[in-house]
């Protein structure tokens, strides 16, 4: 049984994100952060967002949508990306193609901000997908957690 377990984290070692399984790799070229995030807007159904523990980052695929200034990524109070992104705010990195940026992160916490992400979301992935992901007619307020990623600087 240790000897499996072994080979398993040895396995995870070089694995990115599969499905809804988090990984520990994000991967891509480091690249600088473009002047405007609007591009999400037009494809890229998932980034990867890598978010950094103690030692290993948590790599995870998410929907996420994106303006002039940022990105904006949703996720649920006591996830362990959400957690590590509220721990090490600065060190967020996402990875959309073979492209890698460094990112800031910032949790969204007012009703206009929280709004105009929420926007996003159903612009680009309809309101009948937003609201299947939150189980009912969905609002600003169902999304639990919302970050606000910016380049670093």
């Amino acid at each position: 049984m240790r000897v499996f377990a072994l080979l398993w984290i040895i396995a995870l070692l070089g694995c990115g994100p599969m499905g809804h399984t988090p990984g520990i790799r994000l991967g891509g070229n480091e690249v600088p952060a473009p002047e405007s995030f609007a591009f999400l807007q037009d494809g890229h159904e998932e980034i990867q967002l890598a978010a950094q523990g103690a030692l290993l980052p948590r790599v995870v695929n998410l929907w996420a949508v994106g303006d002039e200034e940022a990105i904006y990524v949703a996720g649920r109070r006591g996830s362990g990306w959400v957690k590590r992104l509220g721990e090490r705010p600065d060190e967020a990195r996402m990875r959309v193609g073979d492209d890698a940026y460094a990112l800031r992160s910032a949790l969204l916490t007012d009703a206009a901000g929280r709004q105009r992400a929420f926007e996003l979301f159903v612009e680009k992935y309809s309101i009948e997908r937003v609201s299947r992901s939150v189980g009912k007619p969905a609002t600003a307020g169902d999304f639990e957690m919302i970050f606000k990623l910016t380049p670093r600087s």
